[in-house]
């Protein structure tokens, strides 16, 4: 369950790791020091409003570009007429990267699942 949950249900969370140069994802960014900078947000998943939440959670101001799950895009959907950068989640960064530039970011993501007791009682121990 990714939200609130009951008893029975094993939650989630999300863990940010150090934001990726599209271009070069060795190239990596720490999120903690763009704290009050302007970014655009690109997301083309299921709930997008969930990815840019997240980057306020961090303290950046953003300029929201939600697009359907799935989105093919193009290069026109990531490319905007000023220096901010932009940043993507990391499904979004593989469809772009043919025509990203060094502005382009992608924020690798990691999930934590906690289990609840219930089901661990289900698992066999070993």
């Amino acid at each position: 369950m990714n939200g609130s949950h009951n008893k029975s249900e094993n939650t989630m969370h999300y863990l940010t790791k150090p934001l990726c140069n599209v271009l070069d994802n060795q190239e990596l960014y720490d999120l903690t020091k763009l704290r009050g900078q302007t970014v655009h947000a690109v997301a083309g998943i299921g709930n997008p409003d969930k990815f840019f939440t997240c980057l306020r959670n961090k303290g950046l101001t953003v300029h929201q570009h939600p697009f359907p799950d799935h989105h093919n895009y193009h290069p026109e959907n990531i490319q905007f007429n000023d220096d901010l950068l932009v940043i993507m989640t990391e499904k979004d960064a593989v469809k772009c990267q043919t025509f990203a530039n060094q502005q382009h970011l992608y924020l690798p993501i990691e999930i934590e699942v906690n289990f609840s007791s219930q089901l661990l009682s289900l698992i066999p121990q070993t």
